[in-house]
């Protein structure tokens, strides 16, 4: 029986990330995957493949800007072929820096194959037995599957499947308005596809800011995306070429919608099954395995990581984050604990939406009337203007000074967000934000004007050059001069 420090179950983000780490500062680490790559799902089927499409798509949509303003004259068509092969290619190109030579050069020894526990320091990896003193659980999770009635009657497809496809269709139904789901509906629309997405609950986006969530479904209603809240799927059933779906809204009204392709996209769920937790005392129930706030489950040298533990979040950053508090743990020997409230959420529809700390819904909640909140509009920037991307917000909340929250949508949100959690985490004031000097016309002065509106009075956004005063006077004089 092989005697080691580490096991590691996974080989997704997070545990290519802690045998990597734990290997170089000198433990004995055995990784073990299931399936035949590493990578995982973010690599495979999740964000990296999903952002390249939300790319293409994004380019797709300045093109037809382009179109509209007269400087593209031809009428874009899209191949899905050569969209996937895109797609696959880049996802390869990021798989390479995932390739086992790499954890081997580092000393980590990779076995392919299942593994469960059969004792609380003893796990079995292809019928060999591996005792070791410490080991991160990090299976990941795989898409939820409603029980709706006769659903395996119909060929649906899942984010897994859903860059399989070998052509366009014409019409998408997409089960569930995750943000995912939100990012694949805009997609194919800009593709060229009719795209309804249906929503069990009356609202969508129901944890984020829910005045941007407003502005979010606006602005996907308004390019043609039908969202409907309130429906309830009650059977399912294929008719000639496409699938139906049979459903009865909040009203008690049936309905009836067919489309060429059905995406389930309703969440995750923790890939838990088989590993034998039972016999290695971890406790653990549907949403995941149980964890302390250290990633430690109930057996004191096993971890959770990522999104196989009950605290997480499916986000690939949020995985890394838990890496990297194993990593200081196991080998600095500290008790560094995660940090949920610092943690950004990214949707890369276009505009993009960001969020970090408290909505305003939950800020009331919690400090009553004792916040202030900033706002600051995209139209009002001349980068907004400049790269025709006006739509948008950017909103600040404050508790005695100190910024609890920010949520923005609006261009390049994902990038705007970085700011802000840099100064959460270091509890920057918003003074030293508005007074930091940013290069003009970026798009990350937004993040200045709206700072300066909580120590200023007044609107800081510059108005447009022939408004200008001196400049609308003195300008024309100096084009005459040269």
């Amino acid at each position: 029986m092989q005697v080691i420090d580490l096991l590691v179950i996974g080989g997704g983000t997070s545990g290519y990330m802690v045998a990597s780490g734990a290997s170089q500062a000198g433990l004995k680490v055995i990784l073990t995957e299931k399936s035949h790559s590493l990578g995982g799902l973010s690599v495979s089927s999740g964000c990296v493949p999903s952002k390249t499409m939300m790319a293409i798509s994004e380019q797709i949509n300045c093109a037809n800007k382009l179109r509209q303003s007269g400087i593209i004259k031809s009428k874009l068509k899209t191949n899905l072929q050569k969209i996937n092969s895109k797609i696959f290619k880049i996802t390869d190109k990021i798989k390479n820096s995932t390739q086992i030579q790499t954890l081997t050069s580092k000393g980590v020894k990779v076995i392919f194959g299942k593994c469960s526990f059969i004792e609380p320091n003893i796990a079995v990896i292809n019928n060999e037995k591996i005792k070791f003193k410490q080991a991160v659980i990090a299976t990941g999770s795989r898409p939820i599957i409603p029980d709706y009635k006769n659903l395996d009657k119909i060929n649906f497809i899942t984010h897994e499947k859903i860059f399989d496809l070998d052509k366009m269709p014409e019409t998408l139904l997409i089960v569930g308005a995750t943000m995912s789901s939100l990012e694949f509906a805009q997609a194919f629309t800009n593709f060229g596809v009719k795209v309804t997405v249906i929503e069990h609950n009356n609202f969508i986006l129901e944890k984020m800011d829910q005045e941007l969530s407003w502005k979010i479904y606006v602005s996907l209603i308004k390019m043609g995306v039908t969202i409907l809240t309130g429906y309830k799927i009650i059977d399912c059933y294929p008719i000639k070429e496409n699938k139906m779906l049979e459903c009865i809204d909040n009203q008690g009204a049936k309905h009836s919608l067919q489309a060429e392709e059905v995406l389930i996209n309703l969440g995750q769920r923790p890939n838990i099954e088989a590993l034998g937790l039972e016999n290695a005392a971890v406790k653990f129930f549907e949403r995941g395995i149980v964890v302390d706030k250290k990633l430690r489950t109930s057996n004191k040298n096993i971890f959770a990581i990522g999104d196989v533990n009950n605290l997480s979040e499916n986000f690939t950053h949020i995985a890394e984050h838990h890496a990297n508090v194993i990593l200081r743990n196991l080998i600095n020997k500290s008790s560094k604990c995660i940090n949920n409230t610092m943690i950004p959420i990214v949707m890369y529809t276009t505009p993009e939406f960001a969020q970090i700390g408290l909505t305003e819904h939950q800020a009331i909640k919690k400090y009553g009337q004792a916040i202030k909140i900033l706002k600051f509009n995209f139209s009002d920037t001349d980068s907004g203007i400049i790269f025709e991307n006006t739509e948008g917000l950017i909103k600040v909340i404050l508790h005695e000074a100190i910024i609890i929250g920010v949520s923005i949508f609006g261009y390049r949100a994902s990038e705007l967000i970085s700011e802000w959690c840099v100064a959460m985490q270091n509890s920057m004031s918003i003074k030293s934000l508005a007074n930091t000097i940013r290069a003009y016309p970026s798009i990350s002065v937004i993040n200045k004007r709206v700072a300066s509106t909580g120590i200023y009075s007044g609107s800081f956004s510059l108005p447009n050059w022939k408004n200008r005063g001196f400049f609308a006077k003195i300008l024309p004089k100096l084009l005459l001069r040269s």
